[in-house]
């Protein structure tokens, strides 16, 4: 369960925004922690209301907290203009961060709800993710290259070499690669990427070792995200509507849910639900898989038992029921909360 916020939330004692519901859901679940006292009321403007007064964790979670499916449409920060955002990370902070793709640049959303240009890059990025130590990684797919951001917000060339697709193994620069696409990362800080022209998986090490673990053999095919689970194994997105697994450390495949070529919409379990078009993927902490199912408009969760089922969109959902643009990518944060691109928006769902 993860938590979003309605129009009034809390922000004293512990001061929170918009952005900031998991880190009171966090607070409230301490065990030394049964109330609040004082409360002032702000909304997501930081406008507070007159409502000043003591409530109970019980009350807080009947009030304040929402259910699976649950979805807000996010305030674009003040001075930020998204143009066809893509892929999304969140810190464990829950600062976010979105590749604006047309503006070639990195926009980071702080918890107080506050955006900025995080880093600037020689093209558009398209997919996002952090190591352990804050360090950022993007694809640049129509550049052919991978670039590496520091906290200090200076975008680098981390490996392949600026308009020269390919497929070669090697180290950085002497690297290539063929329209990147995806980037995830494991809990020992290897990179993992969707090379979508070449059809290949690729697997790259902190210090900019790239090799290729797996190239797709069926047909049609254009791979599109990647995300790993806490044993390392790799679930990937076809365009054709399908997810495999890569099974670590052999990495065997196997096809995970859905029916490459077969578009439609049903849920059921494994080859037996289908899809239309995916992109973005992102997993949580126990395993579900959360599926960006572009041209039904949904948002859809495979569970670790490969049950399909409609989390969002398509009539389903709370409060965000019908999507207005095709659900793009996600991110998730360590309370399971998803966040993700849809048109020119960015949409927080519960999960």
């Amino acid at each position: 369960m993860s938590f979003l916020t309605p129009n009034f939330l809390p922000v004293s004692p512990a001061k929170m925004s918009i952005l900031d519901v998991t880190y009171a859901a966090y607070l409230l679940t301490q065990s030394t922690l049964r109330s609040l006292s004082n409360v002032t009321f702000y909304n997501s403007s930081g406008i507070p209301n007159t409502q000043t007064t003591t409530i109970s964790l019980s009350n807080y979670y009947q009030k304040y907290f929402f259910p699976i499916g649950y979805g807000i449409r996010l305030p674009t920060p003040a001075g930020i203009t998204f143009i066809a955002p893509q892929g999304i990370t969140v810190d464990s902070d829950f600062n976010v961060y979105v590749c604006n793709y047309v503006p070639r640049n990195i926009i980071r959303i702080a918890r107080n709800g506050t955006g900025s240009i995080y880093a600037t890059l020689p093209a558009g990025p398209r997919s996002i993710t952090m190591d352990s130590s804050s360090n950022l990684f993007v694809t640049l797919s129509e550049d052919h290259t991978v670039y590496k951001i520091p906290t200090t917000g200076i975008a680098t060339l981390f490996a392949g070499t600026s308009g020269a697709p390919g497929t070669t193994n090697g180290n950085g620069a002497n690297a290539r690669f063929s329209t990147p696409q995806s980037i995830t990362i494991d809990r020992s800080d290897v990179l993992y990427i969707t090379d979508q022209a070449s059809g290949k998986v690729r697997k790259m090490t902190q210090s900019a070792d790239v090799t290729t673990i797996y190239s797709v053999i069926y047909t049609p095919s254009l791979i599109t995200s990647i995300v790993v689970d806490q044993s390392s194994n790799l679930y990937i997105s076809d365009f054709y509507s399908s997810i495999f697994k890569l099974t670590y450390p052999s990495y065997t495949f196997t096809n995970y849910a859905g029916s490459n070529g077969v578009n439609g919409y049903q849920n059921g379990i494994n080859t037996n639900a289908r899809f239309n078009v995916i992109y973005g993927l992102t997993i949580d902490t126990v395993g579900n898989l959360y599926v960006c199912d572009a041209v039904n408009f949904a948002v859809r969760t495979i569970s670790p038992g490969q049950t399909v089922s409609t989390l969002s969109g398509n009539g389903s959902g709370i409060n965000i029921t019908t999507y207005t643009n095709q659900p793009g990518y996600m991110g998730i944060d360590r309370f399971n909360t998803i966040y993700m691109t849809s048109g020119n928006e960015i949409i927080r769902l519960a999960t």
